[in-house]
C-alpha cells in the first residue's frame, strides 16, 4: 500500500506546483487502473459476499462484519479514485480550452522561444 501510494507522490506533487504538462494524464490514467484494480480486489476476492448465504451454504471465511468493514474500506478507495480522476479530466481539459482560446500570436511566440 505505501508502494503504491510513493508512485503516486512524483505526480502528485508535479500537479500541486503546477508544472503538470505530463503529470495529470499520467494521474488520470493511474487513477482510472487503481479503480479498476481495486474493484477487481472487492469483487473477486473470497469472502466478498461474506454474509450473503443461499439454501444450505455455508458460512464464507470472513465473518460479516469484518467483511463488510473491508468492503466499505475498498469502496472508500475506489470513490477517492473517482474523485481524483474526474479532477484530473477537469484539469486537463481546463489546459486544452485555454490552449484552444489562446490568440494565434501567443502561440506563434511561444514556438519562437524555444
Amino acid at each position: 500500500m505505501l508502494l503504491m501510494a510513493a508512485a503516486c507522490l512524483p505526480c502528485a506533487v508535479s500537479v500541486w506546483r503546477g508544472a503538470h504538462d505530463r503529470a495529470v494524464p499520467v494521474l488520470f490514467a493511474m487513477a482510472l487502473a487503481m479503480v479498476g484494480v481495486h474493484a477487481a480486489l472487492l469483487l473477486l476476492s473470497p469472502g466478498a459476499m461474506a454474509g450473503h448465504r443461499h439454501g444450505s451454504m455455508g458460512a464464507m471465511a470472513i465473518p460479516g462484519a469484518a467483511a463488510q468493514s473491508r468492503t466499505d474500506a475498498m469502496l472508500g478507495v475506489i470513490a477517492l479514485e473517482l474523485v481524483v480522476a474526474l479532477l484530473a479530466a477537469r484539469v486537463m481539459r481546463r489546459e486544452r480550452c485555454r490552449g484552444a482560446h489562446r490568440p494565434a500570436t501567443v502561440h506563434a511566440a511561444a514556438a519562437t522561444r524555444f
